[in-house]
């Protein structure tokens, strides 16, 4: 190689006044090195539907029951249990709320939250959405929230129609809840279904830019020909962990997980039959007086009764005459999830015949 040559080479290599050696370190990652990153893990908030570091999107109609459903997930979160079935640890939340004040005020004491921070929509003022999740982040830090739900995207990204259906524009508005992800928040999204309807992520309204975008994505709907408050929840994923579906009916201010193989509508007047016992603590009642308590049809009471009965969550005690009393067994005892119906196998017989509702007590 001639020197000429040479030069120009060395010349390549210090383009800059920088050799290769000093050149800054790549941010590729080999497979040994993702595998060690802390992002590699999902830090579950509630799992398979809410992680740190994640987006999720809820979609429904309007007025089929998007933010009592957030709401009532993030009342379960402001201590260690369940939802859904699903065991969780404790998380506060951060709630970007479209909704009137007084409206959030009723649910939030309804469903007994203590812990949320809200910023309700009349605090929007204009603002753009990164400035907004600025706020966020800081409020997060100072109360220790993990978790910020945007209700609903589109207003507090000022998306009108023709924007919401840009796919420019909506991951322009989607960057500042990424990056409040990439800041360590779980981000839960809530977003209308298109009025044609639709199937899996093709139901959320506007571009498809916004459900291919998130991580997670929810689905929310009444269940046809079930109880006016019973709906499923349709979920797909990047994550095993994510539930396909799941049932849940809004019971006594609660949501209640219904589940999969049981009559919905008789699962739920257990439920209420025994709440109302619960709360007549140890203090025996009448067939009648159940039924009224718990304000349901007299046969639908009856096999509450007898199903309760069966698995011992209450107990039926001698009455007055011919008639019977039933009083709870345990008053911390859970409402029965999966009871046997009627018909299927295994399903225990009730003794005795029916409580007669009319007299009070039970027939001979």
């Amino acid at each position: 190689m001639d020197e000429q040559m040479h030069g120009r080479l060395e010349g390549a290599d210090q383009c800059g006044g920088r050799t290769r050696d000093a050149a800054p370190p790549s941010p590729f990652l080999s497979v040994e090195d993702l595998l060690k990153s802390e992002r590699a893990k999902v830090d579950w908030v509630l799992p398979g539907y809410l992680g740190r570091g994640l987006t999720t999107l809820l979609v429904a109609d309007p007025k089929a029951g998007k933010t009592t459903f957030v709401l009532g997930a993030l009342a379960a979160l402001e201590q260690a249990g369940s939802f859904l079935g699903i065991k969780h640890g404790p998380a506060k939340a951060i709630v970007l709320t479209e909704e009137p004040l007084a409206a959030v005020a009723e649910r939030v004491t309804s469903l007994g939250l203590t812990q949320l921070r809200v910023l309700p929509r009349h605090e929007h003022h204009g603002r753009q959405l990164d400035a907004v999740v600025d706020l966020a982040l800081t409020d997060a830090d100072r109360h220790g929230a993990k978790v910020l739900v945007v209700d609903t995207l589109a207003f507090w990204a000022g998306l009108g129609p023709e924007a919401e259906n840009d796919a420019g524009a909506v991951r322009e508005a989607f960057a500042p809840v990424l990056n409040a992800a990439d800041a360590g928040m779980a981000v839960w999204l809530v977003h209308h279904a298109r009025k044609a309807g639709g199937a899996g992520t093709s139901q959320s309204r506007g571009s498809s830019a916004l459900p291919g975008a998130v991580d997670i994505h929810m689905s929310l709907a009444k269940r046809k020909g079930g109880p006016a408050s019973l709906r499923v929840v349709d979920a797909v994923g990047r994550f095993g962990a994510t539930p396909e579906r799941a049932h849940y009916a809004y019971v006594d201010k609660a949501i209640l997980p219904v589940p999969a193989g049981v009559d919905p509508g008789r699962f739920i007047m257990r439920h209420r039959v025994l709440s109302y016992m619960e709360a007549h603590g140890l203090t025996p009642a009448t067939a009648g007086e159940i039924q009224r308590g718990a304000a349901g049809r007299r046969q639908d009471v009856l096999d509450a009764i007898r199903d309760l009965v069966s698995a011992g969550a209450l107990q039926e005690l001698p009455g007055v005459g011919t008639g019977f009393l039933y009083r709870v067994t345990d008053v911390d005892s859970p409402v029965p999830g999966s009871l046997p119906l009627e018909g299927e196998p295994g399903t225990a017989t009730p003794r005795g015949p029916a409580p007669d509702l009319d007299g009070e007590g039970m027939t001979q």
